[in-house]
């Protein structure tokens, strides 16, 4: 009786999938004719502030990728799709993985329906500062997902599981799409002329790594607290509780003065050499031992590096920009900063693993700090590079010669 209960469990397990993935095709193929029938090309109508059913038609991917590119866009659908369910055929049993697997299969191919039949997709939400998209698009957020469940999931599975595998293929696809959409399109979702401004440039590629070792940061403090030592929440914030109260102290007591007299590359330079200070001293003064003097003591650099960092850094990118791209600018920089800060607690977690003893837990946990040290001070290469103001070249001999010892051009004789 068991191997037919177990076969009957797997029998669900596709009819589950398949009902789900029926659904949103029909669902999505029943809207798509709506908005066709009763919404003109190109017009758009507000349902709810902030959100309006638009009617356009891309010939690309989601969130109009790839566009001109039928024939790549198939053969990706159909990877897509074929990868989803080989997944699925090897790994049925696990919980709800027949309702994800549903809907990523009918979203797909509802959109391959589209192509098929008209050689183009119909997109039809429209939010704020969002291209235009429909029930099955979802490349990007699908990326930073996939890119962190392989992450944490790694040590479960395996680095070499097809799980994994298909997820880290997932993210590299949606983010290279991602790329290509922006280059290639003639609105895209990201202007790739803010990253030809070079201090803006040097700003993204700050936050990036700061961002990664600031959201691991937090969680591993935090689960240190209360996990290893036993602490209470209550006792855990008192104790984390100096360095969120230095980073509003350091930015308006001292952050302006500082940029003022040594360049705001210098105060960046500063604010990684103290966050990474902060994550050595967790991993070479903390034991095993509840300590509540020492971590006050280590989470205070990590306090003032976030203090001097993140504002700067923020304010660099913002004053490099014109007006026009200001909105969208900081709105890149941000969405790189909660990206990385989901990495980071993906990384930690992958780094510290599931281990079986109080040694093993102190080992993996000194092992995240050091890393999140280093990651940290990668930050340091776009700050020199990119952020930090270029030499300008001396004064040429005759030009020296028409300045006068007091420091003022002397006029040229007249004829």
């Amino acid at each position: 009786m068991t191997p037919r209960r177990g076969g009957q469990a797997v029998d669900a397990s596709w009819r589950r999938a398949g009902i789900v993935a029926a659904v949103v095709l029909v669902v999505d193929q029943v809207t798509k004719a709506l908005v066709s029938s009763d919404v003109a090309l190109g017009s758009s109508r507000q349902v709810i502030p902030g959100v309006s059913i638009v009617h356009a038609e891309n010939s690309g991917v989601a969130f109009s990728l790839l566009t001109g590119s039928e024939a790549l866009v198939v053969i990706f659908t159909v990877v897509i799709v074929a990868g989803v369910i080989a997944f699925f055929a090897r790994h049925r049993q696990r919980r709800l993985l027949w309702l994800a697997t549903g809907l990523i299969v009918g979203g797909a191919l509802g959109n391959l329906v589209d192509r098929i039949r008209s050689g183009a997709v119909t997109d039809f939400i429209q939010l704020p500062h969002w291209p235009a998209f429909n029930l099955a698009d979802a490349s990007i957020t699908v990326g930073v997902a996939a890119l962190t469940l392989a992450i944490v999931k790694a040590n479960d599975w395996g680095w070499r599981s097809p799980g994994i595998i298909a997820s880290v293929a997932i993210t590299l696809v949606s983010l290279t799409l991602f790329v290509v959409h922006c280059l290639r399109s003639a609105n895209p979702f990201v202007d790739p002329a803010m990253f030809r401004i070079r201090q803006y440039t040097g700003a993204a590629l700050v936050m990036a790594p700061y961002s990664v070792a600031f959201g691991a940061m937090l969680l591993s403090t935090v689960l240190w607290d209360q996990t290893i030592w036993g602490w209470s929440a209550l006792k855990t914030g008192l104790a984390i509780a100096i360095g969120p109260l230095l980073v509003p102290t350091t930015s308006l007591l001292l952050g302006g003065r500082l940029i003022a007299r040594f360049g705001a590359a210098n105060v960046i330079v500063a604010g990684i050499a103290f966050f990474a200070a902060g994550m050595i001293a967790w991993a070479t003064l903390l034991g095993s031992a509840p300590d509540i003097v020492t971590s006050i003591a280590a989470m205070a650099p990590v306090g003032i590096g976030v203090g001097l960092t993140f504002p700067t850094a923020m304010g660099v990118g913002s004053a490099a920009l014109p007006p026009s791209m200001f909105a969208t600018g900081s709105g890149t920089i941000n969405m790189i900063r909660q990206s990385a800060l989901a990495i980071g607690v993906a990384i930690f977690v992958a780094i510290v693993g599931a281990p079986h003893s109080p040694a093993e837990r102190l080992a993996g946990f000194q092992r995240g700090w050091w890393v999140l040290a280093a990651i940290v001070a990668l930050a340091l290469i776009p700050t020199l590079v990119l952020i930090r103001p270029r030499r300008q070249p001396a004064p040429a001999a005759a030009e020296r010669d028409r300045i006068a010892p007091s420091g003022v051009e002397e006029a040229p004789e007249l004829p």
